[in-house]
């Protein structure tokens, strides 16, 4: 799919698309999804993992952190820094980690300072996205709160990982300098691994 639109524009369109999508299918494809997660997180070996709540319009990530958790998996989640704009902060989750919502209504751990981590001990990252394309790269929702906390992230070079729809692909996007580009991506029907250099 290709569409000349501004990042705004094709950020609704996206999320219209993906809004559509009946339960059933969005079911199946986070089923489909979670399995081919769970192969690349075997393969890559990683020790602790950063994902994300999902929202209802985004692919599910509950069955992949319930099966992390009983694979004893190490999992964090971010929340909004509280002192540095646009930065996130990862906290470890278990399943008593207390959650609120952030003021864009997402769920995040309450703040507990010693349950903050240090990135560099997060070995791979699960990433939210409106749209990806075939080169890995990523629009987020406009807010640049991954970019800006993974802008060192090839100091210690984890693994990137987009997790999303099918729909959600674009022919092409053009990023700017400060985007952080996947080095993987996980739809329902693919597995992708992008080049770093």
């Amino acid at each position: 799919m290709h569409i000349k639109q501004n990042k705004a524009e094709l950020r609704q369109h996206i999320r219209n698309t993906r809004a559509a999508l009946p339960s059933s299918a969005k079911q199946q494809a986070q089923v489909q999804a979670t399995k081919r997660l769970l192969e690349l997180l075997k393969l890559l070996q990683s020790q602790r993992v950063a994902l994300y709540h999902a929202t209802a319009e985004e692919l599910g990530t509950s069955d992949l952190i319930q099966q992390l958790w009983a694979q004893n998996i190490a999992l964090a989640l971010p929340r909004i820094h509280p002192f540095t704009p646009r930065h996130l902060l990862f906290q470890n989750y278990t399943p008593k980690t207390t959650m609120i919502p952030n003021r864009f209504h997402i769920q995040e751990p309450k703040l507990d300072s010693r349950e903050v981590i240090s990135l560099e001990t997060i070995d791979t990252f699960i990433l939210p996205l409106v749209a990806f394309d075939a080169k890995g790269h990523r629009l987020g929702m406009g807010g640049g709160y991954y970019d800006c906390t993974l802008a060192q992230h090839a100091l210690w070079q984890p693994a990137l990982i987009g997790f999303a729809f099918d729909e959600q692909e674009v022919k092409t996007l053009q990023p700017e300098p400060w985007d952080v580009r996947l080095t993987h991506l996980v739809t329902p029907t693919k597995t992708c691994t992008f080049a770093t250099v």
